[in-house]
């Protein structure tokens, strides 16, 4: 943002030096990033008057004039009546007319500080000495327009320099937007010549159409009846609008205000035009203008009837710009009609419509003044690539009051410059209306949040009378001291403005925080609780790194299309109005999907087997903070991929499972088959990234914690992903009381052992792990734990419509070598229980 220090002094009145104010406002303000002396550009342009304009004699577009500068160049030649000879080629060039002319040895301000820098010089055009040239605004830097030179219309005498015509001795400071984000009251110059006036120990004069909150407008005559509808005041807060007739697009603004908005760095076009944009950089609330009779043309009322929704699911509208763009239901869009039948005309707070363009033949136009939501405006700032004036302020969050108090002002410029004439009363929707805040603070609370600050040449207390000085000048309301406390209202336009400490920062910020006295805070250093969630994930870090894992950490955003890849609801995701770029639109639900597409990167980057893992914090829709029910919960979560492009005969399941099972010591750990227990249970959709009969639902006693498996083969191919892969994602919570941070251990046995291999004829239906339980806990009760034993599954086979399951058994005994016996009566235990499970041992 560029602030004109010019304009700024319209509303104070300041004896500084710019090295002083920059300092100042650098350091209480907002960051300056640059600053421009604009009168070094123009130190040469001067006011003349064309004497006499003749056809050049070799030219069929050439003029030779001769013009009168009153004798304020000392660079020219001159005629011997005094005046300087000038060849032109501008078709509105003639005698009589006020113009700019650069002298010999003037640098065109358009090439100013530029790498071609353009300096003028005396030369024969077509044969005919030309003294410099007279200049178009293009050419001046002004504003862009080429078609011909810059006529003055003001009673100016010859020799004027344009410097002090259009009170171009100006410095420019341009601003870092991001140091404002909070204060959309200086967007405008009216709000930051206020900051700057407090800064300086003064207080800024506010225009009195400023607080005019509650104006009316008085139509010429009423010809047309515009209303407004809101359809969600989450939407927008105030809509207004009133409609104009007999508009003159070829009118002007004063050339000074035109070279304001000009030196600012937006172009003059005319005055209906103009006045929007210099009403916006002049109170920060932008505006938007309507073709009145197109946009009765297309409205399905056949009358100018404003509904502010948000946008259809595929709908779509041509911009301002020529881009047809698809929009999203999360966009504001301004349309025409009724709640049931609309017409998209523009999108809300950013560009208008082709529909409704305003050209040079519009005569009929429909003014609107209104605030929208600040956080569906970034998301559509982001998704669209629009970048304006007018969406920077709105995604500040204008205050709804300014809407009013503008657009009266924009209807007496209006009437002044562009022959407008008012046609209708001001249509208003104001669904959300808020009382400024109100504060009763201690004085003594001041120095307790700030420290002391620097008086003369000692640190004092902040005084009473300096702080009720202070919020006047900032044009807080209501201030007074009672009972050793600051009273005070704030300004209807201090919408950042809520809780004390921000009552508090204005007197530290404005009365200068590099005056504060530079003490060390004094408090306990008493050394917080152990956090158990925070050891537990710890302890789990540590025991996937030795499993082999490589722990990373992704974005907390997500795209919509990773969570369609993986087969997870994206309805069921938090949606971010406010995203910080298009491919980050929704909250995970989940850590696996960006484990996977991280996989996949690296894959391609080519790493061939390698595990990745992530302990991170999701959230889901419905699950709210136990603690703040208002906010969504935060769910620590534990979840892993484990991949290998070479060929394998194992299973990529079992892998991931034993991965699990090293990291996660929980004692009562159970699975169930993704299928089986979805048959009888919920699942949340972020599941459906498993394959549901080879992978496993992680349960302990009743309680769900997760799940392990494979991918299906429509992730394996949206992926690109080799057959071998699999992954788990565990809640951590539920494992709190029961995770161990002692690792299982199992001592080398020092004698020999011996093993098994024992095979099932199971039903179709029979899994291994229904097996497995039934071999432990057979073996247990036979062996008494006389004799360890590990179970582990080698192989499934199904034939005949049956199912055969074999499972390795490896025994030993940490007393002396097996005794085979013992094993054998054990076996042949398992072979005659095996009925139990309705199978048979073969």
């Amino acid at each position: 943002m560029i602030i004109s220090v010019n304009w700024l002094q319209k509303y104070l009145k300041l004896n500084v030096t710019t090295e002083e104010l920059t300092k100042r406002i650098g350091s209480r303000l907002v960051e300056i990033e640059s600053v421009t002396n604009l009168a070094d550009k123009y130190q040469d342009a001067l006011i003349v008057k064309v004497v006499t304009c003749a056809p050049h004699k070799n030219s069929d577009h050439l003029h030779v004039c001769e013009i009168d500068d009153s004798g304020a160049s000392k660079t020219a030649e001159r005629q011997e009546n005094g005046l300087v000879q000038v060849v032109c080629g501008a078709p509105n060039v003639c005698a009589g007319m006020l113009a700019v002319w650069l002298p010999p040895a003037a640098i065109v301000p358009e090439s100013y500080g530029k790498p071609d820098e353009l300096k003028l010089s005396a030369r024969k055009l077509r044969g005919v000495l030309s003294q410099g040239m007279m200049a178009s605004p293009l050419e001046l830097d002004l504003w862009n327009d080429h078609d011909g030179i810059m006529e003055i219309s003001g009673d100016v005498q010859p020799g004027t320099k344009l410097a002090d015509y259009l009170d171009l001795n100006d410095t420019l400071l341009e601003v870092e937007n991001k140091s404002l984000t909070h204060r959309p009251d200086c967007f405008g110059v009216i709000g930051f010549a206020r900051e700057v006036a407090a800064i300086f120990d003064s207080e800024a004069k506010t225009p009195a159409w400023f607080n005019n909150l509650d104006g009316e407008l008085k139509p010429t005559k009423v010809e047309v009846t515009p209303t407004v509808t809101i359809t969600d005041p989450h939407l927008c807060s105030r809509y207004e609008c009133v409609a104009f007739d007999s508009v003159d697009s070829t009118k002007n603004l004063d050339d000074v205000t035109r070279s304001m908005i000009g030196r600012i760095g937006t172009n003059s076009v005319s005055a209906p035009v103009d006045i929007t944009n210099y009403m916006m950089f002049d109170s920060g609330q932008p505006l938007h203008a309507f073709d009145l009779d197109k946009l009765i043309a297309v409205s399905p009322t056949g009358k100018p009837d404003i509904v502010v929704r948000k946008a259809h699911a595929n709908e779509k509208l041509e911009l301002l710009d020529g881009r047809e763009i698809e929009l999203d239901p999360a966009d504001i869009v301004i349309a025409v009609g009724d709640k049931t039948n609309s017409v998209a005309v523009a999108l809300a707070g950013a560009m208008g419509g082709m529909a409704t363009e305003i050209t040079p033949d519009t005569k009929r136009v429909l003014m609107e003044s209104a605030t929208f939501d600040l956080y569906h405006l970034r998301g559509t700032q982001f998704r669209h690539g629009i970048f304006s004036e007018a969406i920077t302020r709105f995604t500040k969050g204008q205050p709804a009051g300014l809407t009013r108090p503008v657009l009266l002002q924009t209807a007496k410029l209006m009437e002044k410059y562009a022959d407008a004439k008012v046609i209708s009363a001001i249509a208003s929707s104001y669904p959300v209306k808020t009382k400024p805040a109100q504060f009763n603070i201690p004085v003594k609370r001041f120095t307790e949040v700030l420290g002391r600050h620097l008086k003369g040449d000692k640190y004092v207390d902040y005084e009473a009378s300096l702080i009720e000085k202070t919020l006047r000048h900032l044009q807080y309301n209501d201030v007074k001291v009672f009972d050793d406390a600051i009273q005070a209202t704030a300004p209807w336009w201090r919408t950042d403005q809520h809780i004390d400490e921000d009552v508090i920062e204005d007197i530290g910020r404005v009365n200068g925080f590099d005056d504060i006295e530079p003490t060390s805070p004094q408090r306990d250093f008493t050394a917080a609780p152990l956090n158990e969630l925070y050891e537990k994930e710890l302890h789990l870090k540590q025991r996937m790194r030795e499993a082999g894992g490589n722990e990373v950490v992704t974005y907390s955003f997500v795209h919509g299309d990773l969570l369609d890849a993986v087969g997870d609801d994206k309805k069921q995701a938090y949606r971010i109005i406010n995203a910080i770029s298009p491919e980050l639109q929704y909250y995970r639900r989940d850590l696996l999907p960006g484990l996977v597409k991280r996989a996949k990167e690296n894959l391609q980057a080519g790493y061939n087997n390698f595990m990745l893992f992530e302990i991170g914090k999701v959230h889901r829709q419905g699950l709210l903070d136990p603690e703040e029910p208002t906010l969504p919960a935060e769910i620590p979560e534990l979840s892993a991929v484990v991949i290998d492009k070479n060929k394998r005969t194992d299973s990529a399941f079992y892998t991931v499972k034993k991965v699990l099972q090293y990291a996660v010591t929980v004692n009562d750990l159970k699975f169930t088959r993704l299928d089986e227990y979805a048959a009888k249970n919920k699942l949340d959709t972020a599941t459906n990234i498993f394959e549901p009969t080879r992978s496993a639902v992680a349960t302990s006693g009743d309680e769900y914690l997760g799940v392990v498996g494979e991918f299906t083969l429509n992730v394996r191919k949206a992926f690109k992903l080799p057959e071998f892969v699999a992954g788990f994602s565990l809640h951590i919570e539920p494992m709190l009381s029961k995770l161990s941070d002692q690792p299982q251990y199992t001592p080398v046995m020092k004698y020999q052992g011996t093993s098994r291999d024992v095979t099932f004829d199971v039903t179709p239906e029979a899994t291994f792990q229904e097996v497995a339980d039934f071999v432990t806990t057979t073996l247990t009760h036979k062996l008494k734990n006389a004799i360890v034993f590990k179970v582990t599954p080698k192989d499934i086979y199904d034939i005949a419509g049956r199912r055969h399951i074999t499972l390795h058994i490896d025994f030993s005994d940490p007393r002396k070598t097996i005794d085979a016996k013992q094993v054998n009566v054990a076996m042949e235990s398992l072979a005659r229980q095996a009925d139990k499970i309705s199978a048979q041992v073969i």
